[in-house]
């Protein structure tokens, strides 16, 4: 699994947060708003800053997601696809010729691809928030787990009104994923819509692992 893959199912050790300062009336309005994401079609931009800062990798591609439904659709560098139908997720890397299928539950646990795609947009089994600013047009939130064994150390969200702009996920190395979303240009190009965008076909011969 490439590195800007791996990062949206990141799994790290952590040591847990303190909840004495969690901010209940932001979380209640943020998981309001997470709710509202039903459907989804944006384009986004992937980056992979290491411990110092160091830009590791970067990615775009386009996001779909129809609750629970999603389709993540990496396009520059290495194409890759990640397929959820509610039930399993699958990632499938075409340079590999591998596809990887696990339990939707077990993978996307604490995950940005997790907090997206719940129906409810209920978060706060995992999450609480730590800090919530409005400034410059923008929702500010930083949510930190409530579990030590959750997926992700800190997760930082901006919304632009009931828009998603933002999510970074850090863990405890001082590494960070950054995603800069923004409507899909191709928005009006409903070919990824025809058929059923949940489902993943893959040429004949490709290897199947069981994550």
């Amino acid at each position: 699994m490439r590195l800007f893959v791996r990062w949206l199912f990141v799994a790290i050790p952590l040591l847990p947060f303190s909840t004495a300062f969690a901010d209940a009336k932001a979380l209640d309005r943020i998981e309001a708003v997470l709710a509202a994401f039903d459907r989804l079609d944006l384009d986004f931009e992937q980056y992979v800053h290491g411990a110092e800062g160091e830009l590791v990798e970067f990615a775009t591609g386009r996001f779909l997601m129809e609750r629970p439904k999603f389709r993540w659709m990496v396009d520059d560098p290495y194409p890759q696809v990640i397929v959820s139908n509610g039930d399993w997720l699958k990632v499938y890397d075409p340079d590999l010729e591998q596809v990887t299928e696990s339990s939707l539950s077990e993978a996307l646990q604490g995950t940005p691809l997790g907090i997206l795609s719940r129906t409810d947009g209920r978060i706060r089994d995992e999450f609480d928030v730590l800090t919530h600013d409005s400034d410059k047009g923008a929702d500010y939130y930083m949510l930190a787990p409530r579990k030590p064994d959750s997926k992700a150390q800190r997760v930082e969200i901006w919304l632009k009104g009931r828009t998603l702009d933002r999510l970074d996920v850090t863990d405890e190395s001082g590494g960070r994923l950054r995603l800069q979303f923004k409507a899909s240009k191709d928005a009006g190009n409903h070919e990824p819509w025809k058929g059923n965008p949940w489902l993943l076909d893959v040429p004949p011969g490709t290897e199947v692992i069981q994550g």
